[in-house]
């Protein structure tokens, strides 16, 4: 019988003369050992040992004039099963244009990570940004919750991000590692149940088995999206970790799959059995 489909929502990768640096400077400043090296084809033979169909390639550009051309490798990406993400700057004076191009292409969202590009995600000097996005229905993938490679505090925090998902009611928003990295006490406490998204990304080993099964059932397990944070977390891992908070079928169905193919538009769903 043929597996079903899984969307792994939150993986990064880098182009092969980049990933070398890029894979040394993130164990540096993190202090771990990583999964994988951080190439296409690394990612690929991680998705095939864990049964992984499709992945949600996020991009950061830490600096406004790396968007460009970071989107420009985004809308040329063609590798099997890999679903490549745009990335915005706050600061850079051309991102509307951006959006036009990335949506043109069929890129269906962004990431943007507050703590790597310095803005606070409830800044007012965000705000035409949000409204382009909405207006252009491209989802918003944010970083949220402290960075563990970082030692300031949070940019995003659930209660932060609140504001921006109670302001801009139009505007697809995914938070990942489930709404807030360490700030799992507020999540519950100002996100759960708002209209958005959150994906599961590192945060096995970190947040208690118990909290994340509750926050997912407060929530609703129809906005929770699989993610692993590959090459942070090893994905067969992850998939594993997620199957053993014994969720309900159904549930497990929407957060593997269901869910991100919704948002993407994908026709391509097993039919169940």
């Amino acid at each position: 019988m043929k597996h079903r489909p899984i969307i792994d929502a939150h993986v990064h990768v880098f182009p092969d003369a980049l990933a070398p640096r890029a894979i040394a400077n993130m164990e540096r400043t993190a202090g771990l050992k990583l999964a994988s090296n951080g190439t296409t084809a690394s990612l690929q033979g991680s998705m095939r040992q864990a049964g992984i169909t499709h992945a949600m390639a996020l991009p950061v550009s830490t600096a406004p004039h790396q968007a460009a051309s970071i989107n420009s490798l985004a809308l040329n990406m063609r590798q099997a099963g890999i679903i490549p993400y745009g990335s915005l700057h706050p600061s850079s004076n051309n991102y509307i244009q951006e959006i036009q191009r990335l949506k043109a292409g069929g890129i269906r969202g962004v990431k943007m990570h507050p703590d790597h590009q310095s803005f606070d995600i409830d800044a007012e000097a965000l705000e035409p940004l949000y409204t382009a996005l909405a207006a252009a229905g491209v989802m918003l993938v944010e970083h949220a919750g402290r960075n563990i490679n970082l030692t300031a505090p949070a940019r995003c925090t659930p209660l932060r991000l609140a504001r921006v998902i109670k302001k801009f009611g139009e505007l697809k928003i995914v938070a990942a590692h489930l709404g807030g990295w360490q700030h799992w006490d507020e999540v519950e406490r100002y996100l759960v149940g708002l209209p958005f998204w959150m994906d599961t990304s590192f945060i096995w080993g970190y947040c208690a088995p118990r909290q994340i099964r509750r926050i997912i059932r407060r929530h609703g397990s129809q906005r929770i999206l699989f993610g692993s944070d590959s090459p942070w977390m090893d994905q067969a891992q992850a998939l594993a970790a997620l199957r053993n908070l014994e969720l309900r079928p159904a549930e497990e169905q929407r957060i593997l799959w269901d869910n991100a193919a919704q948002l993407l538009n994908l026709t391509d769903a097993m039919p169940r059995s």
